[in-house]
């Protein structure tokens, strides 16, 4: 083997430890993990077109009823700002925690929804 061999070995070496610490999470948040910046770009149109859409359709009934034509943009404008903050805060916790933690939570919540299925038969 030569010096550039060796080399390569060790920086192979390396690198797999690096990526043995970062697969395993010790806390709730991942340390490191990248952000999808192109996926929160789709998400911040999307939620524009329909802050525009809530805001051309309802301002003239807001208008008529509330005594302002920004009632009802405004009231989804800060939800949408709350759900922005949630959602940047969620993508940076470990999924595998949360499942092994709260899959009984969605299993009590999957019965809790499981009778009014049926009433939900009635309007298809």
């Amino acid at each position: 083997m030569t010096k550039k061999d060796v080399k390569k070995t060790k920086v192979k070496k390396t690198k797999a430890k690096q990526v043995e610490k970062s697969d395993n999470p010790i806390g709730l948040f991942i340390k490191g993990k990248p952000f999808d910046f192109g996926l929160f770009i789709v998400i911040l149109v999307l939620l524009t077109m329909g802050l525009i859409m809530i805001l051309s359709s309802s301002a003239p009934y807001a208008l008529r009823t509330e005594g302002d034509s920004y009632f009802y943009f405004s009231k989804q404008l800060k939800f949408a700002g709350i759900g922005i903050i949630l959602m940047i805060a969620l993508s940076k916790i470990d999924y595998r925690i949360l499942n092994s933690r709260l899959s009984w939570l969605a299993y009590i919540g999957g019965l809790r929804s499981y009778g009014t299925s049926i009433s939900t038969w009635y309007w298809c």
